[in-house]
């Protein structure tokens, strides 16, 4: 089996799980804009944002330093050393987690008045706080059954946490403040259940736990600059909605909180394939395999355009009815951003599978330099365009951004690994996807039934048309089709026959 097949099998159980905990925390939202007023939904989410860069800062990198070790430690089958590096990181992040909880409680008063403007923020800093604090936790039990190739266990944290959340809102009071505590045991419980896993398993049963000074000092190597790199990431992903809390109204947050987690739906693509590529990458890279990594990203990338561009112009087309149909009219303005944050997915997906590389190759100082790049860039442009634009300027400032990161990324990856992914390629599948939105309209505008239906019937005239152009351009090839096959993913036969006919 080659890494591209092992990447399309080991995504597949990952793509369900991340559905059902997407859907599930959809749900949340769609549940929480409806019973609370915009303005709490938008503080709510809002308070996520800020609590989450803080909780991210005091990782400092360690849970990929987990990631990057533990498969090493495997090999050698040394449960004694994959025992002391978790045990090390765990210890470091409790007391690091307990710092920012102490921070939360004794500050929540003072950033109320002085970011969000709103006195009721506080009580809610503090309860989302030390859930952001805990939260650091089921960040490394994902990080220890991925270094772990526990891709199964690895794919089930975060539906539970979804699930468990969504299980505490319905018990709890539709309020800012029952919603947070809801919040707080959802993360409790799941901290509980995975760890009572983690702590049963062979490396930590029979392992011994031992400080090995040089084993610690390349994980720090190796950690820290991850750590400056993974905030600045998280912090420009969270840019968008912070500049929005402090220069715009909460109302427009929660009209960006619709916009945002919408378009992101179509992430679940990336996420199940990130599950698994990581270590595949770090493996291959390891054995100086370049042909290899060079052929699975090219795929990876031409695969995953191929899939999500569709999404989006059924998201372009259809925003209005998306809006009114979920959330109700009264969030009827966040739809121009969601039809601008949605092209947006398309270039942040594929940064992500870009960076990803970067870090399982060990160039942290590229990936490091070219986060710098984005942030600035985000940043300027979100400073630029919220003030005035509000929710268009964020998304327009999001798009743009992801835009220049991309080939930025794009650049960088071709220097490193010699990919056969190139611009071109991408503006052709793009102009592919055009003709894909045009097909959208012309149907739309020809249909008059219920929204859901039109929304139906023109996903599948304008998927199989993609597929015939997807054919007849020769982006996809009876060599895609094979390796389909081969890993086990369903091809319906006349796509095969049409393909085998068209692409000798």
């Amino acid at each position: 089996m080659n890494y591209t097949e092992k990447i399309f099998k080991g995504s597949a159980l990952g793509l369900i799980m991340i559905a059902i905990g997407t859907l599930v925390g959809y749900v949340i939202r769609l549940y929480l804009s409806r019973t609370m007023s915009v303005a709490d939904f938008g503080l709510f989410y809002g308070v996520l944002a800020f609590t989450g860069i803080f909780s991210v800062f005091f990782e400092i990198g360690l849970k990929e330093g987990l990631i990057k070790y533990i498969p090493a430690f495997r090999v050698d089958n040394d449960n004694n050393k994959v025992k002391s590096i978790v045990s090390f990181v765990l210890l470091v992040h409790i007391l690091l987690a307990s710092i920012l909880i102490i921070i939360f409680v004794f500050l929540s008063d003072y950033i109320a008045v002085a970011y969000f403007h709103n006195t009721s923020a506080a009580i809610v800093l503090k309860i989302i706080g030390i859930s952001g604090a805990l939260f650091i936790f089921i960040r490394d039990a994902t990080s220890i059954f991925s270094g772990l190739g526990r891709v199964k266990m690895l794919s089930y944290v975060s539906p539970f946490n979804s699930i468990a959340f969504l299980v505490f809102i319905l018990l709890a009071s539709v309020s800012l403040t029952g919603v947070s505590y809801a919040y707080l045991l959802s993360v409790v419980i799941t901290i509980a259940v995975f760890y009572a896993i983690i702590f049963r398993m062979p490396f930590f049963t029979k392992g011994k736990q031992n400080t090995d000074k040089e084993m610690i000092k390349q994980l720090m190597f190796f950690s820290i600059p991850l750590f400056m790199v993974g905030f600045l990431d998280s912090l420009t992903s969270q840019m968008d909605t912070l500049v929005l809390t402090y220069f715009r109204s909460l109302e427009e947050v929660g009209y960006y909180q619709v916009a945002l987690p919408t378009s992101r739906l179509l992430l679940v693509f990336y996420s199940a394939i990130v599950l698994v590529i990581f270590p595949i990458f770090s493996e291959m890279w390891a054995k100086k395999d370049k042909n290899g990594i060079s052929s699975t990203m090219s795929m990876i990338l031409k695969y995953m355009l191929i899939v999500i561009l569709p999404f989006v112009m059924l998201a372009i087309a259809f925003p209005n009815e998306i809006i009114r149909m979920l959330f109700g009219v009264k969030y009827l303005p966040a739809a121009p951003a969601l039809q601008i944050l949605s092209f947006s997915v398309v270039f942040l997906t594929l940064n992500s599978v870009m960076s990803i590389l970067f870090v399982s190759m060990g160039k942290i100082k590229l990936y490091a330099k070219i986060m710098v790049f984005v942030f600035i860039a985000n940043l300027a442009m979100n400073i630029a365009l919220v003030p005035s634009f509000g929710i268009i300027g964020a998304a327009v400032a999001t798009t743009l951004s992801l835009f220049f990161a991309f080939l930025v990324y794009l650049y960088f990856v071709e220097k490193e690994v010699r990919i056969s992914f190139k611009l071109t390629d991408f503006c052709k599948i793009v102009l592919l996807s055009l003709a894909v939105l045009a097909s959208i309209t012309i149907t739309k505008t020809v249909l008059d039934l219920n929204p859901w239906v039109e929304m139906a019937i023109s996903l599948a005239v304008s998927s199989i048309l993609y597929l015939f152009l997807l054919v007849f351009s020769r982006t996809i090839t009876k060599k895609d089709i094979d390796l389909l096959s081969r890993a086990n993913v369903w091809v319906p036969d006349w796509l095969k026959n049409l393909v085998s006919k068209i692409v000798r």
